[in-house]
């Protein structure tokens, strides 16, 4: 009897996890189809980020001057640049590039800038103030402007990237994650943990931080489309990924407006892997939106 009800219950089990770890990946296919639609390609890029050495028929960076400025054909099915690289190993290479300095400043901004929010937002006072100005300082100067200005004292290359582009995100973070502390706070159980002698050290890691990471997780998916498309622009502008290391900003720079009547194909498949890839991350991030606010779900 005793077996039976084990085998039973550890059967149950085995059920239950499966279930809980699958209902909300169904939940969310059948409320925000658009929005897991978005997560299949944002998971598609990754992939091919990842094993884009396996993937690539052609090495990016050896040129083939015989080949050069070919179309679009099943050997080259993104043409050839002005050398004679095949453009999709190039195209599938640099989304190693933006994916790296996306998520990598994302994670950067979120982190300093949250932790930025959580002290200006729940000490207050003067070192709310303090905090505040120089935020608004850097927000009043628009991020690709202020991206720029920076990474042009850095200097180009791949990683440098990162720090204009976080320093540009992260007074943003700040001023979202200060506005939800100031609510959360006043709660009655922030009141009821300092009443128990509960440090504020102790009150912000374990009761305000938890209740900041949903919306913050939100606004970081629209932030990492901001980011993939301010690298492109610092590599545009020759301030990002120096060449031959292909991205796809710099894929759109020289080569890209030197032969944009003769071999078009050089700009616009790098144009349409930002696009594809920014638009998916936008349109996840306002699926998430929709899941995760209950004023988006009609609640009260």
């Amino acid at each position: 009897m005793v077996g039976t009800t084990q085998r039973t219950a550890a059967g149950l089990r085995g059920r239950g996890i499966s279930a809980v770890s699958l209902r909300p990946i169904g939940r969310f296919a059948k409320t925000q189809p658009m929005g897991f639609a978005c997560v299949v390609v944002l998971i598609l890029v990754v992939l091919v980020a990842v094993f884009a050495d396996v993937i690539v028929p052609y090495d990016p960076l050896i040129p083939a001057p015989l080949e050069r400025l070919q179309g679009p054909s099943l050997a080259h099915p993104f043409g050839t640049d002005e050398i004679g690289r095949d453009v999709m190993s190039r195209v599938i290479h640099g989304s190693r590039v933006s994916l790296l300095v996306g998520f990598t400043t994302v994670g950067v901004a979120v982190g300093l800038g949250g932790l930025i929010g959580l002290i200006s937002g729940f000490v207050g006072n003067w070192t709310d103030m303090i905090i505040q100005r120089v935020m608004d300082s850097l927000i009043a100067i628009p991020a690709l402007i202020l991206a720029i200005a920076v990474a042009s004292i850095l200097g180009a290359g791949t990683l440098k990237s990162i720090v204009p582009i976080a320093i540009a995100i992260i007074p943003i973070n700040a001023r979202v994650v200060r506005s939800i502390v100031l609510s959360i706070r006043e709660q009655q159980y922030v009141e009821a943990a300092r009443a128990t002698g509960c440090t504020t050290l102790r009150i912000m890691a374990r009761h305000v931080l938890p209740n900041t990471l949903a919306p913050v997780f939100v606004l970081a998916s629209i932030w990492l489309g901001n980011a993939i498309i301010i690298e492109a622009s610092l590599s545009f502008l020759g301030l990002g990924t120096p060449p031959p290391d292909p991205s796809w900003g710099n894929m759109l720079s020289r080569a890209g407006r030197a032969y944009l009547e003769q071999a078009p194909w050089i700009a616009i498949f790098p144009g349409l892997a930002i696009t594809i890839t920014v638009l998916a991350v936008n349109l996840f991030g306002d699926a998430m939106r929709d899941t995760l606010d209950p004023r988006m779900r009609g609640g009260v």
